[in-house]
């Protein structure tokens, strides 16, 4: 995957890396002054997901999460089951973006999806 882009001086981004699946999404805070690309609360060093930068040159290192779940059952397997989703707004937040075709996360998500797993997040069920 590659992206180019142009910025001024003195200017400030965000940018998310939205990879393709099995890789987690990489969301940085750039800055671009005259002499150099900083990248403000970025990880520099493995392990991934992180960022090296040379001169005006970023590349992000993003992490594999293994293969990709198939079905809403093996997504949850994935997250280390029922247990694995209990306060994790990462999760939650993961099966929302598949529901609305925002992340790829392998699988059409239902409605019905997102509900047991919002269950699953407050320990209900």
């Amino acid at each position: 995957m590659s992206y180019t882009a142009s910025w001024e001086v003195g200017s400030s981004h965000t940018v998310t890396f939205q990879p393709p699946a099995g890789y987690n999404a990489l969301t940085v805070n750039l800055s671009v002054t005259d002499t150099e690309l900083t990248c403000t609360g970025c990880a520099t060093t493995p392990p991934a997901p992180y960022v090296s930068i040379s001169g005006y040159t970023l590349t992000a290192h993003l992490k594999e999460v293994g293969p990709v779940p198939t079905s809403f059952t093996a997504w949850i397997e994935s997250k280390g089951g029922t247990a694995g989703l209990r306060n994790n707004g990462t999760a939650i937040g993961e099966i929302i973006d598949g529901y609305y075709g925002l992340a790829p996360v392998g699988f059409t998500v239902t409605g019905a999806n997102v509900g047991a797993a919002i269950d699953a997040y407050y320990g209900i069920g």
